[in-house]
């Protein structure tokens, strides 16, 4: 692999979603396949990634990961976090949030993970924020988030998201 393919695949907005595929218990491998076959469709043949883009959209997380991983070794990078934690889930679904992936989805997972958490403090703006959305919605008045309204709550949602990464991406 060349330094151009190598920048290619590098700057792809998908491969550092790939890089958690280990990490996370709910992740989506078809992220994967349609990463590979991008790649592919750059010109960037590699073995590994013509495996990858073989697949089938609904296959099963034991069947795929071993060719994730082959992916990631073949490209010369690290799987983020081999092992799953909490923060790394909460990292995952944030990220997906700020690459404008399924927000609304996301945010309810990371909802879910506030509650089954005893209300973690670090995701109360984010319970907020699924509730701010909801009301709005709903022609309820909203009491949980102030200043967003159904023209800013995705940006909003993006917005907490980052500011969330940004604050624990050492952590």
């Amino acid at each position: 692999m060349n330094k151009e393919e190598r920048e290619i695949i590098f700057n792809h907005p998908k491969t550092e979603l790939i890089l958690w595929h280990n990490s996370t218990l709910e992740f989506n491998y078809s992220i994967a396949i349609n990463w590979a076959m991008d790649i592919l469709m750059k010109g960037i043949e590699l073995d590994s990634i013509l495996m990858l883009s073989s697949f089938s959209e609904n296959v099963r997380r034991e069947e795929i990961q071993p060719y994730v991983k082959s992916c990631i070794f073949e490209i010369g990078l690290k799987e983020k976090n081999e092992n799953y934690s909490l923060k790394t889930e909460i990292h995952y679904f944030m990220y997906l949030i700020t690459q404008k992936i399924q927000i609304r989805e996301n945010l309810n997972k990371i909802y879910s993970i506030c509650l089954e958490n005893d209300f973690l403090e670090e995701l109360l703006k984010f319970y907020s924020l699924y509730h701010a959305w909801y009301n709005l919605d709903n022609d309820i008045f909203n009491y949980y988030y102030e200043g967003v309204d159904l023209k800013n709550i995705e940006s909003t949602v993006i917005k907490e998201a980052k500011d969330w990464i940004e604050k624990n991406n050492n952590k």
